[in-house]
């Protein structure tokens, strides 16, 4: 009986040094234009941005390419990421909504 409890104990050990070999070890990927935008606008996640900054945020990283943008359609799309509904975005609201931003914008191919 102890021969077949050491038996399955090997046996378990063994399928999980397979599984932990077998694990996915790729680094992960860098992080989305979202998170470098926001990073900084954020100063690393210790602001919270309000309606105004997020509309100078927009402007200042993405104005020659959205032409109906205005404070009004900014404050909507924060509306839509704006998870704790307090009106003001943080760091993963606004990586959120930049990369939303970014990947709906038509930019030409790279030449």
């Amino acid at each position: 009986m102890a021969k077949s409890g050491q038996l399955v104990a090997v046996l378990s050990l063994c399928l999980l040094a397979a599984v932990v070999n077998a694990q996915d070890n790729t680094p992960p990927p860098p992080p989305g234009i979202g998170n470098q935008i926001c990073t900084f606008y954020t100063q690393g996640g210790t602001l919270l941005l309000d309606g105004p900054k997020v509309f100078e945020m927009m402007l200042i990283e993405f104005g020659r390419s959205i032409q109906t943008l205005t404070p009004m359609v900014t404050q909507q799309w924060m509306d839509e990421v704006d998870d704790d509904h307090d009106k003001r975005l943080n760091m993963a609201e606004c990586a959120k909504l930049v990369q939303r931003v970014s990947d709906s914008i038509q930019r030409p191919p790279p030449q």
